[in-house]
C-alpha cells in the first residue's frame, strides 16, 4: 500500500507541474489551480500517513507469524484483519476466555472486546456462542485485563494462556490471576492502563508464581 500511494503522489506532482506551467499566462486561473492542487495534495498525504500507520498497527504477518497462527487457533480465534494484532504487538498476549458478565462489563466501559470476541467466535465457529459459553480474545497483558475481569466476576472469565513475546515457541497456560503481573514483569511487557480496568497494587510472591501455570512449547 505504501509503495502504490507513493507512486500516485509522484505522478500527481509531475502532472501538477506541467499543468501549472501551461496556466502561468493566466494569473487568476493559476491561483485557483494552485489552491485546488494544494488541497488535493494535502488530502493525499493525510491518506498516505494514516493508511501507513494502520498497516503498521495491524502488523499482519509480523516477526513470528508461524507462532501467531498457532496461538490464534489455540485461543479459538479466526486468523483475519480483526485479530492481526493478537500475540503480535506490544501488549495483546493473554488469551482470555470471556464470560457473558465480563463481555457486558467491558463493552459498557469503553473497552468493546466483548462484542469483538463474539464476532470472532461467530467467524471461527460459524455460530453464535450459547448462553453462558465463553468466547476467546487476546486481552491486554500490560494492564492485566483478564485477571482483573476474572477477579471481578469469579467463575465467569479465566486466563487460558499467556504468550511469552520474547520466545519463538514458549507460552504459559493455566496461569492463576494472582500471577499475571509476575509474568508481565518476567516477559518485559510494558504496563499501561485500559478503560474500566482497575488494578490494585498487590504484593507478588515471585517464588510461588515462578512455578505456577504450565510451561508449553507450541
Amino acid at each position: 500500500m505504501d509503495i502504490i500511494l507513493l507512486i500516485l503522489l509522484v505522478i500527481f506532482c509531475v502532472l501538477a507541474y506541467f499543468l501549472l506551467v501551461k496556466q502561468l499566462s493566466n494569473k487568476r486561473k493559476s491561483y485557483t489551480i494552485y489552491i485546488l492542487l494544494g488541497v488535493i495534495n494535502i488530502l493525499l498525504l493525510i491518506f498516505y500517513y494514516y493508511s501507513s500507520n494502520i498497516e503498521r498497527m495491524t502488523q499482519k504477518g509480523g516477526n513470528n507469524r508461524e507462532k501467531q497462527k498457532k496461538l490464534l487457533e489455540k485461543c479459538g480465534l479466526p486468523d483475519n484483519y480483526s485479530t492481526s494484532h493478537c500475540f503480535n504487538d506490544m501488549t495483546h498476549h493473554t488469551c482470555c476466555k470471556l464470560g457473558p458478565k465480563a463481555r457486558e462489563y467491558a463493552d459498557s466501559t469503553n473497552n468493546p472486546i466483548g462484542k469483538a470476541s463474539v464476532r470472532a467466535f461467530k467467524e471461527k465457529f460459524g455460530r453464535a456462542p450459547k448462553k453462558g459459553e465463553l468466547t476467546g480474545w487476546c486481552t491486554c497483558f500490560g494492564s492485566k485485563v483478564c485477571s482483573n475481569y476474572s477477579e471481578k466476576f469469579p467463575g465467569d472469565t479465566k486466563i487460558k494462556f499467556i504468550n511469552n513475546p520474547q520466545s519463538k515457541k514458549e507460552i504459559r497456560s493455566a496461569v492463576p490471576n494472582k500471577c499475571e503481573e509476575y509474568f508481565r514483569e518476567k516477559y518485559s511487557v510494558q504496563e499501561h492502563e485500559t478503560p474500566g480496568v482497575y488494578n490494585k497494587n498487590k504484593k507478588i510472591n515471585r517464588t510461588e508464581c515462578e512455578n505456577e501455570g504450565k510451561l508449553e512449547i507450541v
